[in-house]
């Protein structure tokens, strides 16, 4: 689904990533620009994080100038350079 052609009134716009939130921004419902909103997704890792954003960012078609690229980080894989599952795996089973 693209909307970038023909944007509804509070559709997502632009996403952040801080740490392990996500921030979607949505463009004002009434069509103004002073009241836009917007929401936090927490999520268990950064990477997850960003997982999601790419999901918003294709679902909704938000110009990518506006999303957040992931930088590669060497605790996203184990010591053997296998990347690691996005959300954290439990040991004490």
């Amino acid at each position: 689904m693209n909307n970038t052609a023909n944007p509804y009134k509070g559709t997502p716009i632009a996403l952040q990533v801080v740490d392990n939130t996500l921030t979607v921004w949505l463009s004002s419902p009434t069509g103004d620009s002073t009241d836009s909103h917007r929401f936090t997704i927490q999520c268990l890792t950064v990477r997850q994080a960003y997982a999601l954003a790419k999901v918003w960012q294709d679902t909704w078609g938000i110009d990518p100038r506006y999303c957040p690229q992931q930088e590669t980080s060497q605790d996203d894989c184990d010591p053997h350079g296998i990347p690691r599952p996005l959300i954290p795996m439990r040991s004490d089973f």
